[in-house]
């Protein structure tokens, strides 16, 4: 429980007392506690639902996937910024996401997509060249090809997803194109057979 993650935790802090193997374990030992001390469970969503209505903020509880529910509400304009770690929400297409929040520095990284998007040359052998040019849905494309919560191609790394997206025609974000600029890009053999079909879904 709780008590169990903050003991690991000092013991964890006072590092130079450990090997780097011991070290090791005690992160593998407070990551378990921490999961059962922060277990979601309807009792703490009750609580934090009650706090949140008695502090004056509206909510609402996702249907299916949150982040699906998040960038509608950001793409709508319901909600200005999303906090998030996860890349998802970029791909999504929400339009300002703050990652790497630190509440005690008060600090956090803002990610626009207007930004991504407006960027018009890179250095092609920069991984967010493949992207330039090619729109939101380019970049669905991308993050799609190199594996994410919703489509994951065995075999294929963000690398190859960019290596396939240069040998495509300019401008291209059509999943369809993806078999010939695997095989110009020399890694057909990556792609499973299903994959123009599993990035259309």
């Amino acid at each position: 429980g709780l008590a169990d993650y903050k003991e690991l935790k000092g013991k964890l802090a006072a590092g130079g007392q450990h090997s780097a193997e011991e070290q090791l374990a005690l992160q593998a030992r407070m990551q378990k506690a921490a999961r059962a001390a922060f277990r979601r469970t309807p009792e703490l969503e009750a609580a934090l639902q009650e706090r949140l209505t008695a502090a004056g903020f509206r909510w609402i509880v996702a249907p299916f996937e949150a982040d699906s529910q998040l960038a509608w509400l950001a793409r709508m304009g319901r909600v200005e910024y999303i906090i998030s770690e996860d890349a998802d929400m970029v791909v999504l297409g929400c339009p300002r996401v703050l990652t790497k929040l630190d509440l005690k520095m008060g600090w956090a990284k803002l990610v626009r997509s207007d930004e991504i998007f407006a960027v018009k040359f890179l250095d092609k052998n920069d991984v967010p060249s493949t992207v330039c040019g090619r729109g939101e849905r380019g970049l669905m494309l991308l993050a799609s090809l190199a594996g994410t919560d919703y489509c994951k191609l065995k075999g294929v790394r963000l690398q190859t997803a960019a290596e396939i997206m240069r040998h495509m025609p300019r401008g291209s974000a059509d999943p369809a194109d993806v078999p010939a600029a695997a095989r110009s890009a020399g890694v057909c053999r990556l792609l499973p057979a299903d994959a123009v079909e599993r990035l259309q879904e």
